[in-house]
């Protein structure tokens, strides 16, 4: 999956008579963020030369996570779908007496042991 990715540009200013008295293998380059350029003297010739970093990779990358993510989100959610917990009145009373026996309880114990 491609997305659009912001444009990087680098730029490389060169003196127009250092071109002339440039050593062999000197050269000229510029970074910007993805975007790198040069311009390096081979022999008589002078090679220009052009390079940005690809972010197609990692854009998959984070794509297909992305559909790992939603594909166990899905499942959770079917899972939740297909046992909804059940809340009845009953139920609620039975957990709150049982949660009051038990304090009761440790009230009673605690009054005994001291």
């Amino acid at each position: 999956m491609k997305e659009p990715v912001h444009e990087s540009k680098a730029t490389v200013f060169m003196p127009a008579d250092s071109v002339a008295n440039m050593p062999e293998g000197a050269s000229y380059t510029a970074r910007n963020g993805r975007a790198q350029v040069g311009v390096v003297r081979k022999g008589d010739r002078l090679m220009a030369y052009a390079t940005c970093d690809s972010l197609e990779r990692q854009v998959e990358y984070y794509a297909s996570l992305s559909h790992w993510y939603q594909r166990m989100y899905e499942a959770s959610r079917k899972q939740q779908q297909s046992h909804p917990p059940d809340n009845s009145r009953r139920e609620q009373w039975t957990r709150l007496l049982v949660g009051a026996a038990f304090m009761a309880i440790g009230v009673l114990a605690g009054k005994i042991l001291k």
